[in-house]
Protein backbone atom coordinates (compact mmCIF):
# COMPACT_ATOMS: atom_id res chain seq x y z
CA UNK A 1 0.00 0.00 0.00
CA UNK A 2 1.37 3.42 -1.02
CA UNK A 3 1.33 5.77 1.99
CA UNK A 4 3.23 8.56 0.25
CA UNK A 5 1.49 11.90 0.65
CA UNK A 6 0.35 13.80 -2.42
CA UNK A 7 2.36 17.03 -2.76
CA UNK A 8 0.91 20.15 -4.41
CA UNK A 9 3.61 22.46 -5.87
CA UNK A 10 3.22 26.27 -5.97
CA UNK A 11 2.15 26.10 -9.61
CA UNK A 12 -0.94 24.09 -8.61
CA UNK A 13 -1.71 25.34 -5.10
CA UNK A 14 -1.20 29.11 -5.16
CA UNK A 15 -0.79 30.73 -1.73
CA UNK A 16 -0.16 34.34 -0.70
CA UNK A 17 2.67 35.56 1.55
CA UNK A 18 0.52 34.77 4.63
CA UNK A 19 0.19 31.14 3.54
CA UNK A 20 -3.48 31.61 2.73
CA UNK A 21 -5.25 30.38 -0.40
CA UNK A 22 -4.49 33.04 -2.98
CA UNK A 23 -7.85 34.33 -4.21
CA UNK A 24 -9.96 34.00 -1.08
CA UNK A 25 -7.22 35.20 1.27
CA UNK A 26 -8.25 32.71 3.96
CA UNK A 27 -6.74 30.05 6.19
CA UNK A 28 -8.50 26.90 7.34
CA UNK A 29 -9.50 28.29 10.75
CA UNK A 30 -11.54 31.07 9.15
CA UNK A 31 -14.26 28.98 7.50
CA UNK A 32 -17.02 26.80 8.91
CA UNK A 33 -18.20 23.42 7.64
CA UNK A 34 -21.54 25.01 6.69
CA UNK A 35 -21.07 27.62 3.96
CA UNK A 36 -23.60 29.90 2.26
CA UNK A 37 -22.45 31.12 -1.16
CA UNK A 38 -23.77 34.33 -2.72
CA UNK A 39 -22.76 36.18 -5.87
CA UNK A 40 -22.97 39.85 -4.97
CA UNK A 41 -20.63 41.10 -2.23
CA UNK A 42 -23.48 43.26 -0.95
CA UNK A 43 -25.48 40.16 -0.03
CA UNK A 44 -22.86 38.87 2.39
CA UNK A 45 -23.89 41.20 5.21
CA UNK A 46 -27.57 40.69 4.37
CA UNK A 47 -26.98 37.07 5.42
CA UNK A 48 -24.46 37.74 8.19
CA UNK A 49 -26.82 40.16 9.97
CA UNK A 50 -28.73 37.06 11.09
CA UNK A 51 -25.60 35.73 12.86
CA UNK A 52 -25.49 35.91 16.64
CA UNK A 53 -21.78 36.74 16.51
CA UNK A 54 -19.01 37.30 13.93
CA UNK A 55 -15.36 36.28 14.30
CA UNK A 56 -14.10 36.60 10.69
CA UNK A 57 -14.67 39.47 8.26
CA UNK A 58 -12.24 39.45 5.33
CA UNK A 59 -12.30 40.55 1.72
CA UNK A 60 -9.94 40.00 -1.20
CA UNK A 61 -11.05 41.17 -4.63
CA UNK A 62 -14.71 40.16 -5.09
CA UNK A 63 -14.46 37.43 -2.47
CA UNK A 64 -15.94 38.70 0.80
CA UNK A 65 -16.06 36.21 3.68
CA UNK A 66 -17.86 36.49 7.00
CA UNK A 67 -17.82 33.64 9.53
CA UNK A 68 -19.82 33.58 12.73
CA UNK A 69 -22.36 31.65 14.74
CA UNK A 70 -26.09 31.21 14.24
CA UNK A 71 -28.09 29.48 16.98
CA UNK A 72 -24.95 27.81 18.26
CA UNK A 73 -23.70 26.64 14.86
CA UNK A 74 -20.67 28.09 13.07
CA UNK A 75 -21.56 29.33 9.58
CA UNK A 76 -19.64 31.04 6.77
CA UNK A 77 -21.07 33.26 4.04
CA UNK A 78 -18.86 34.09 1.07
CA UNK A 79 -19.35 35.99 -2.19
CA UNK A 80 -18.13 34.67 -5.52
CA UNK A 81 -18.75 37.63 -7.79
CA UNK A 82 -20.18 36.99 -11.26
CA UNK A 83 -19.62 33.85 -13.29
CA UNK A 84 -18.95 30.14 -13.09
CA UNK A 85 -15.22 30.73 -13.45
CA UNK A 86 -15.25 32.49 -10.07
CA UNK A 87 -17.28 29.67 -8.53
CA UNK A 88 -14.62 27.25 -9.79
CA UNK A 89 -12.02 29.25 -7.84
CA UNK A 90 -14.11 29.42 -4.67
CA UNK A 91 -15.02 25.72 -4.55
CA UNK A 92 -11.46 24.54 -5.23
CA UNK A 93 -9.93 26.86 -2.64
CA UNK A 94 -12.54 25.97 0.00
CA UNK A 95 -11.75 22.30 -0.58
CA UNK A 96 -8.03 23.03 -0.33
CA UNK A 97 -8.57 24.75 3.03
CA UNK A 98 -10.08 21.64 4.61
CA UNK A 99 -8.35 18.81 2.75
CA UNK A 100 -4.80 20.08 2.13
CA UNK A 101 -2.23 20.99 4.77
CA UNK A 102 -1.10 24.40 3.49
CA UNK A 103 2.14 24.30 5.48
CA UNK A 104 3.42 21.06 3.99
CA UNK A 105 1.39 21.33 0.74
CA UNK A 106 0.28 17.73 1.18
CA UNK A 107 -3.14 16.10 1.14
CA UNK A 108 -4.62 15.38 4.55
CA UNK A 109 -5.24 11.76 5.48
CA UNK A 110 -8.70 12.47 6.91
CA UNK A 111 -11.00 14.10 4.33
CA UNK A 112 -13.79 16.54 5.15
CA UNK A 113 -16.94 17.41 3.21
CA UNK A 114 -18.35 20.92 3.33
CA UNK A 115 -22.08 21.67 3.27
CA UNK A 116 -22.60 24.31 0.55
CA UNK A 117 -25.81 26.24 -0.07
CA UNK A 118 -25.97 28.87 -2.81
CA UNK A 119 -28.47 31.71 -2.50
CA UNK A 120 -28.94 33.91 -5.55
CA UNK A 121 -31.31 35.14 -8.23
CA UNK A 122 -32.44 33.57 -11.48
CA UNK A 123 -34.67 34.33 -14.42
CA UNK A 124 -37.88 32.38 -14.90
CA UNK A 125 -38.76 30.65 -18.16
CA UNK A 126 -42.02 29.09 -16.99
CA UNK A 127 -44.83 31.63 -17.45
CA UNK A 128 -46.90 30.01 -14.69
CA UNK A 129 -44.33 30.98 -12.02
CA UNK A 130 -44.82 34.54 -10.69
CA UNK A 131 -41.90 36.97 -10.68
CA UNK A 132 -40.16 37.19 -7.26
CA UNK A 133 -41.07 33.57 -6.46
CA UNK A 134 -38.77 31.35 -4.41
CA UNK A 135 -37.00 28.84 -6.65
CA UNK A 136 -35.33 25.68 -5.34
CA UNK A 137 -32.91 23.98 -7.73
CA UNK A 138 -33.37 20.24 -7.73
CA UNK A 139 -30.95 19.93 -10.64
CA UNK A 140 -28.37 22.21 -12.22
CA UNK A 141 -27.72 22.02 -15.97
CA UNK A 142 -24.38 23.56 -16.85
CA UNK A 143 -23.83 25.11 -20.29
CA UNK A 144 -20.56 26.74 -19.18
CA UNK A 145 -18.27 23.73 -19.83
CA UNK A 146 -16.40 24.25 -16.50
CA UNK A 147 -17.19 20.77 -15.16
CA UNK A 148 -15.99 19.21 -18.41
CA UNK A 149 -12.41 19.90 -17.29
CA UNK A 150 -12.79 17.51 -14.33
CA UNK A 151 -13.20 13.76 -13.99
CA UNK A 152 -16.60 13.55 -12.31
CA UNK A 153 -18.93 10.63 -11.69
CA UNK A 154 -22.62 11.21 -12.39
CA UNK A 155 -25.32 8.86 -11.14
CA UNK A 156 -27.82 7.07 -13.38
CA UNK A 157 -30.59 9.61 -12.70
CA UNK A 158 -28.35 12.51 -13.73
CA UNK A 159 -27.22 10.68 -16.86
CA UNK A 160 -30.78 9.73 -17.83
CA UNK A 161 -32.18 13.24 -17.43
CA UNK A 162 -29.24 14.77 -19.30
CA UNK A 163 -29.82 12.43 -22.24
CA UNK A 164 -33.46 13.49 -22.36
CA UNK A 165 -32.54 17.17 -22.24
CA UNK A 166 -29.90 16.93 -24.96
CA UNK A 167 -32.30 15.02 -27.21
CA UNK A 168 -35.01 17.69 -26.94
CA UNK A 169 -33.10 20.97 -26.71
CA UNK A 170 -31.10 22.70 -29.46
CA UNK A 171 -27.85 23.55 -27.69
CA UNK A 172 -25.30 25.62 -29.65
CA UNK A 173 -22.56 23.70 -31.41
CA UNK A 174 -19.53 22.84 -29.22
CA UNK A 175 -21.51 23.26 -25.99
CA UNK A 176 -21.37 20.04 -23.97
CA UNK A 177 -23.92 20.25 -21.14
CA UNK A 178 -23.55 18.50 -17.80
CA UNK A 179 -26.18 17.96 -15.13
CA UNK A 180 -25.99 17.32 -11.41
CA UNK A 181 -28.56 16.77 -8.70
CA UNK A 182 -28.77 18.74 -5.47
CA UNK A 183 -28.26 17.16 -2.07
CA UNK A 184 -31.39 15.15 -1.25
CA UNK A 185 -30.93 15.92 2.44
CA UNK A 186 -30.73 19.68 2.00
CA UNK A 187 -33.40 19.72 -0.73
CA UNK A 188 -35.90 17.89 1.47
CA UNK A 189 -35.44 20.49 4.24
CA UNK A 190 -36.40 23.35 1.92
CA UNK A 191 -38.87 21.82 -0.54
CA UNK A 192 -41.83 21.32 1.81
CA UNK A 193 -43.60 24.59 1.09
CA UNK A 194 -46.38 25.67 -1.27
CA UNK A 195 -44.54 28.94 -1.93
CA UNK A 196 -41.42 27.25 -3.37
CA UNK A 197 -41.07 26.06 -6.97
CA UNK A 198 -38.48 23.44 -7.83
CA UNK A 199 -36.94 22.40 -11.11
CA UNK A 200 -33.79 22.70 -13.19
CA UNK A 201 -31.60 25.78 -13.01
CA UNK A 202 -29.60 26.44 -16.17
CA UNK A 203 -26.13 27.90 -15.63
CA UNK A 204 -24.56 29.75 -18.56
CA UNK A 205 -21.17 31.34 -19.11
CA UNK A 206 -22.52 34.82 -19.84
CA UNK A 207 -25.49 37.14 -19.36
CA UNK A 208 -26.41 38.08 -22.93
CA UNK A 209 -26.02 35.54 -25.74
CA UNK A 210 -25.53 32.52 -23.45
CA UNK A 211 -28.87 33.31 -21.77
CA UNK A 212 -30.71 33.98 -25.04
CA UNK A 213 -30.50 37.78 -24.98
CA UNK A 214 -29.60 39.45 -28.24
CA UNK A 215 -28.35 43.00 -28.82
CA UNK A 216 -26.32 43.36 -32.04
CA UNK A 217 -24.79 39.90 -32.40
CA UNK A 218 -27.08 37.13 -33.72
CA UNK A 219 -27.50 33.93 -31.72
CA UNK A 220 -26.63 30.40 -32.82
CA UNK A 221 -29.79 28.99 -31.25
CA UNK A 222 -32.69 31.43 -31.06
CA UNK A 223 -35.20 28.75 -30.03
CA UNK A 224 -33.36 27.39 -26.98
CA UNK A 225 -35.23 29.40 -24.33
CA UNK A 226 -38.59 28.44 -25.84
CA UNK A 227 -37.56 24.78 -25.85
CA UNK A 228 -36.47 25.01 -22.21
CA UNK A 229 -39.78 26.57 -21.24
CA UNK A 230 -41.73 23.70 -22.78
CA UNK A 231 -39.53 20.88 -21.47
CA UNK A 232 -41.14 18.36 -19.13
CA UNK A 233 -39.35 15.13 -18.34
CA UNK A 234 -41.19 12.11 -19.72
CA UNK A 235 -40.44 10.34 -16.44
CA UNK A 236 -41.78 13.30 -14.41
CA UNK A 237 -38.37 13.95 -12.88
CA UNK A 238 -38.76 17.70 -13.32
CA UNK A 239 -41.74 20.00 -13.68
CA UNK A 240 -40.19 23.41 -14.28
CA UNK A 241 -37.07 24.90 -15.81
CA UNK A 242 -35.42 27.99 -14.31
CA UNK A 243 -32.53 29.92 -15.82
CA UNK A 244 -29.56 31.52 -14.06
Amino acid sequence: MNNQKVYFPPSELVLNDKNEVYHLGLNSSEIADKIIIVGDQGRVWEVALFFDSVDVNKQHREFHTVTGTYKGKRVTVISTGIGTDNIDIVINELDALVNIDLESRTEKKEKKSLELLRIGTCGILNASIPVHSYILSQYALGLDNVAQFYQLDFDSCEVELLKELTSKLSFPQYIYPYLTKSSDRIFSKLADSDSIYNGITITSSGFYGPQGRTLRLPLQSESLNDEMEKFISSKNLIQQVNKN
